[in-house]
């Protein structure tokens, strides 16, 4: 289509909540030659229309109100659910261009991002090069709309021997697709070839991210550190080195890392999460309380947000409190009888979530020697989960588990309680053997390639149960799983086991390829856990 008619039968969305602005945006358009142009004043409006018509273009302001979802949550979102089209063209727009706003902005790789104010020819210039992008892609893009990720390397392959411009960006999607579908060693040899002719950021970030699945952390630290060397920004390569290093066992070195990511990008719910995770693990509670904070208020519209985010602040805030002070441990003490309360009355409905802040409440009369109140909460917790009629659920068993590893006086109390846990298998943490469970794994990598995939079961499930903790062991053991209960494997056979690594899995953050795995057994998941 001519260069002047291209935007003439293509739909465009606006989001901002601010009148004047979206009436000059939609005039810019009006004037390059948008016919269909919609707009919403917030998130929610924002994403409703979308998905009922899914345009070709959506142009979104970073920050929407007080009372609305950010941009960068609605990206969130549209990714999490998978309703955001690969031939849609998403524009982040924001009025600021603070470090801060702008790695946040880009955090779920929008198309790109404009800052306020912008000339017409500065948006038409960035839209005609995404567009065009977009247009050469098209028969890849359609592929991964249908979430074909083997089709769409076809049609990779297919343009890169038509010498398209884009053979680059079709080298980069197939490494990506090959890492959706954990095919490491296949997206390794892609980084690989293209890392032979120079070092390109997603070349190594890939490359990195192969090592990681394949059991190689040294490596995939070496690829982020040369990363972070030619951009000292790249807050991916920072998180997924914390990663590798939380793997080899090394939490504080982890911890360092996460450090630096979220001053770059203070952001991520999911960053600040396992920044939290690992503060409470080197008994920084302090350190962790501010972190699930953070998780709090990011979360406050986000789709990402879990009840156990709730659960972990609290367990952090009873830590500090237990350890603070005169002025400061008061302030504490009315934080957490303030939130308690107000959780209470947000969650009436729910009934295991309601066991949880009793469990919480519990640790705190512990460690402020309420004896009396103990007492009383210790016979509630009880009466609950005699009344209770549901499976347990995740966060549940996890509060009792923390409670039982810690204040097992509140499990040994009640013949109820106590029963309960053995009847859920409701056991305390136990002491981890990293480098003896990366060992495992490689083991059990090498049995997989050998057809051999009961054994690698077997050597893999090893290995999880020394370091649970371990996406890529839980991501790895949880698909070798369904292929043995699609292959008709009872019932009971590794349940307790695969709905363990389900959990763990479930933490992996949306924008990693890693998720789209857990997407795409997700309806075989849910089959399982309802036998």
């Amino acid at each position: 289509m001519n260069a002047l008619n291209r935007y003439v039968d293509k739909s465009f969305l606006i989001i901002d909540d601010f009148a004047e602005f979206r009436s000059s945006l939609k005039n810019i358009l009006i004037s390059i030659g948008a016919n269909d142009i919609d707009i919403a004043v917030n998130a929610d409006s924002g994403l409703e229309q979308y998905q009922q018509k899914h345009h070709d273009v959506v142009l979104c302001d970073y920050n929407l109100g007080d009372d609305s979802k950010d941009g960068q949550q609605l990206l969130e979102e549209l990714n999490y659910r998978e309703i955001l089209r690969k031939d849609s063209i998403f524009i982040m727009v924001t009025a600021e261009n603070s470090m801060e706003m702008v790695m946040g902005a880009i955090e779920y790789s929008p198309d790109d991002y404009l800052t306020k104010p912008f000339t017409k020819q500065t948006l038409r210039t960035r839209l005609d090069r995404v567009y065009q992008k977009k247009t050469a892609l098209n028969s890849v893009l359609t592929e991964l709309n249908k979430q074909k990720h083997e089709s769409a390397v076809n049609e990779c392959n297919e343009l890169i021997k038509a010498r398209s411009k884009y053979t680059v960006t079709c080298l980069r999607i197939k490494g990506d697709c090959m890492l959706r579908l954990g095919l490491y060693t296949k997206a390794k040899k892609i980084y690989d070839t293209v890392l032979q002719q120079r070092e390109i950021i997603w070349a190594l970030m890939g490359r990195g991210k192969s090592w990681l699945g394949l059991g190689q952390y040294e490596l995939a630290i070496s690829d982020f550190d040369k990363i972070i060397n030619i951009n000292h920004s790249a807050v991916s390569a920072y998180d997924l080195k914390a990663e590798a290093f939380i793997a080899l066992g090394e939490k504080q070195k982890a911890l360092e890392t996460l450090d630096q990511a979220c001053k770059i990008s203070p952001k991520s719910i999911s960053r600040f999460r396992l920044h939290g995770d690992l503060s409470v693990d080197l008994t920084q509670f302090d350190k962790a309380l501010i972190s699930y904070k953070k998780v709090l208020s990011l979360g406050k519209n986000s789709v990402v947000l879990k009840e156990e985010d709730q659960l972990h602040y609290f367990n952090a805030l009873i830590k500090s409190l237990a350890t603070a002070t005169g002025s400061q441990q008061t302030k504490l003490t009315a934080e957490f009888n303030q939130n308690l309360l107000q959780q209470k009355k947000l969650n009436k409905e729910n009934q295991q979530f309601l066991i949880c802040l009793n469990l919480i409440k519990a640790t705190y009369c512990i460690e402020v020697d309420k004896e009396a109140e103990l007492a009383q909460t210790v016979s509630d917790i009880a009466i609950q989960l005699t009344k209770m009629s549901d499976s347990i659920r995740g966060f549940l068993r996890d509060q009792l588990i923390h409670s039982k590893s810690h204040y097992p006086q509140i499990i040994e109390s009640s013949k109820s309680i106590s029963d309960f846990c053995v009847s859920n298998s409701v056991n305390e943490n136990k002491a981890l053997n990293i480098l003896w469970a990366n060992e495992q794994f490689i083991k059990g990598l090498k049995a997989e390639q050998k057809k051999q995939n009961l054994e690698a079961i077997k050597i893999i499930s090893e290995a999880y149960q020394a370091a649970d903790f371990n996406l890529t062991i839980a991501l790895k053991l949880m698909t070798l799983i369904i292929q043995e209960f699609e292959a008709g494997a009872p019932a009971d056979k590794y349940m307790q086991l695969f709905e363990h690594s389900v959990r763990t899995v479930k933490n992996l953050d949306p924008a990693d390829q890693r998720f789209t795995l857990f997407r795409k057994h997700l309806k075989s998941i849910k089959t399982i856990l309802a036998r």
